[in-house]
């Protein structure tokens, strides 16, 4: 009883279950920022003519330069077109040049009020893996996009990187990858390709959330062949079981 009221009155106080202020931004606000990049990797995808977005900037023999989070600021705002124009994209994320730039982080990829503090550092990943919308394998990529399947994920602190350098949530094959869900005690924010944010219940079933949130559903059919409509009809209970709260 007594650890219950400890932690009810931190929570209250803003502190963390060790007396340390908590400085992570609020749920909505997290949500409000992944529904933004979410719409902005849709726009830098129609951009592209249809063509999937590359998860960085490359030189000419393909090595990572620069993050996708610097490749999509001309979609999130006319200040980050401004800054996108600032980015050295022939060098690296941590060239002298290019790293001077990173204390002007955009608020979308935040991760809590106090940037500077946290190294400018982002829990805003792209999820990759095994029927992620960003595979790690090779081609082909997958071509169905569900509304409700993640493009972006708040990562926990563990997995966050320096936003302009390229790093995501590399999830594998596993059903339940590390990084995922214990930034929010049990919650888990999404931005999805439809465009909004969602807080999901996470801990309740953490594989299906993930199943069904951050991979796309298997596709079944004779020769590759899949209809968005089977999968819409059949994860359309479990799509509405687990979201907490939707912005859109």
């Amino acid at each position: 009883m007594r650890a219950a009221l400890l932690c009810a009155s931190l929570c209250l106080a803003g502190c963390s279950a060790t007396g340390e202020p908590d400085r992570k931004l609020g749920s909505a606000t997290t949500q409000e920022n992944l529904k933004k990049i979410a719409e902005a990797i849709r726009a830098h995808h129609a951009n592209l003519l249809g063509a999937r977005m590359p998860r960085a900037i490359t030189d000419k023999e393909g090595r990572p330069l620069l993050s996708w989070r610097v490749a999509i600021l001309p979609f999130l705002g006319d200040n980050e077109r401004l800054l996108a124009g600032k980015f050295h994209r022939d060098e690296p994320w941590d060239s002298p040049h290019n790293l001077s730039l990173l204390s002007l982080m955009p608020t979308a990829y935040r991760m809590s009020n106090d940037p500077a503090a946290d190294g400018y550092k982002t829990c805003c990943l792209l999820p990759v893996g095994r029927h992620a919308i960003f595979p790690s394998g090779p081609p082909p990529y997958p071509t169905i996009r569900p509304e409700w399947c993640a493009v972006v994920v708040e990562a926990d602190e563990s997995a966050a990187v320096p936003w302009t350098k390229p790093g995501d949530l590399e999830m594998g094959d596993a059903a339940l990858p590390s990084g995922l869900g214990g930034r929010r005690q049990g919650r888990l924010l999404i931005g999805t390709w439809g465009g909004y944010g969602a807080e999901l219940d996470f801990a309740s079933d953490p594989k299906a959330v993930v199943e069904h949130y951050v991979r796309i559903p298997h596709l079944g059919g004779g020769g590759g062949a899949s209809t968005l409509d089977g999968v819409q009809i059949r994860t359309r209970t479990v799509y509405t079981r687990y979201i907490i709260t939707r912005t859109r």
